[in-house]
């Protein structure tokens, strides 16, 4: 909830304010100041940072909760950055924060949303390598264990926000994507994550889309789609390209090879 530590209304118009004419994006779950986490899309002159986090170490310019957003006015940002944040919440609480999104961006706006591919991360538990390496991050080696739960070495010295309580594939982020207003939605499975970009857009408008798009690869520079990164680490050589279906959530599942696997 927002809470009476949230930043207060009066306040969050001062700060939307600082945009002038630019397009504002709300950056959740921004952490420490650093214009690089920010997605390439919004890295240019035309956009202005809003950064929201219910981190208050973190010096946002709003402190709230992002399943409660009501300090926000409707209609009030041009797009929403959220990296690595919906896995952070139980989930029951996912669907209220999908749809606090939805409320607070603009006709026409868009959310360009990642978080780690449950189904790609299972395939390696299946098979024994639940704390194997998979690849090697600035904060330090990554394995499945901190994929599904949150990076270990950080909760462990007491920072419990990096806790992951819930998780997603491609066809479950999609479709709670959709159920909470999204339309012309693409997921994109690329590495270990998901990417995701939702419209907001009126029931009556010309452009509105109800099908959820999902791609193997990441959606190019072209059209009306922002580019995802082309940064994500690569699969573990043992993994197997997931499937892929262009179609409403008609989506197969992963079929993994067989652990050939015996019951006593």
């Amino acid at each position: 909830m927002g809470g009476p530590s949230a930043t207060k209304p009066a306040d969050v118009q001062n700060v939307l304010a600082r945009a002038g004419d630019k397009r504002i994006v709300l950056h959740v779950g921004c952490g420490m100041p650093n214009p690089k986490k920010l997605h390439k899309t919004f890295q240019t002159p035309d956009w202005h940072e809003v950064r929201f986090d219910i981190d208050k170490d973190v010096h946002p310019d709003i402190l709230g909760d992002m399943t409660d957003m009501s300090v926000l006015p409707d209609n009030s940002v041009d797009a929403i950055f959220s990296s690595h944040n919906l896995e952070h919440l139980f989930a029951h609480q996912v669907a209220g924060a999908l749809s606090e999104f939805n409320r607070v961006l603009k006709d026409g706006g868009f959310l360009l949303i990642t978080m780690p591919d449950i189904e790609t991360v299972a395939g390696y538990v299946a098979r024994g390598q639940l704390e194997e390496e998979l690849y090697r991050s600035p904060a330090g080696p990554i394995s499945p264990l901190d994929i599904l739960y949150g990076f270990g070495r950080a909760i462990a010295n007491g920072n419990h926000f990096m806790a992951h309580k819930t998780g997603f594939t491609a066809k479950s982020l999609g479709g709670k994507m959709r159920a909470s207003g999204f339309t012309n939605i693409t997921v994109s499975r690329e590495g270990y994550d998901l990417w995701a970009i939702g419209y907001s857009y009126p029931f009556d408008h010309p452009d509105r889309v109800e099908k959820v798009i999902v791609r193997q690869q990441k959606p190019d520079d072209k059209g009306n789609l922002p580019p995802v990164p082309n940064t994500a680490p690569q699969p573990h050589p043992g993994a197997l390209a997931p499937n892929v279906a262009t179609d409403e959530l008609d989506i197969p599942p992963v079929h993994w090879e067989p652990l050939h696997l015996t019951t006593k």
